[in-house]
């Protein structure tokens, strides 16, 4: 291979590895990312019927689960999380948990 052609292709290497480091180095952060989902969530989710905005609203249970993103919670606040969330739960007047099975 000639002189010329070495220098080319390490020139061409070069300008593109800048640009591949360059791109990188402008990418959105999460906190970017994350506002940029909510306002497309915002603007295409439109409220009908019992389906409210105020379902794109996560509660703190919901955000600590995100935020993990996928990794285990801490003992401490998985067990905070699952006695705040038990306390919603409303068990049947009657007492009948199944209803009628036949």
């Amino acid at each position: 291979m000639k002189k010329t052609g070495k220098k080319l292709i390490t020139y061409v290497t070069g300008v593109a590895m800048s640009v591949l480091l360059a791109g990188c180095a402008m990418a959105p952060g999460n906190d970017q990312t994350d506002l940029a989902a909510q306002q497309i969530l915002k603007t295409s989710f439109r409220d009908e019927g019992s389906a409210g905005l105020d379902r794109l609203v996560q509660d703190a249970s919901n955000r600590a689960c995100s935020e993990s993103q996928g990794a285990a919670l801490d003992d401490k606040l998985a067990k905070s999380i699952e006695a705040a969330n038990l306390q919603t739960v409303q068990f049947p007047a009657d007492g009948k948990l199944l209803g009628n099975w036949r």
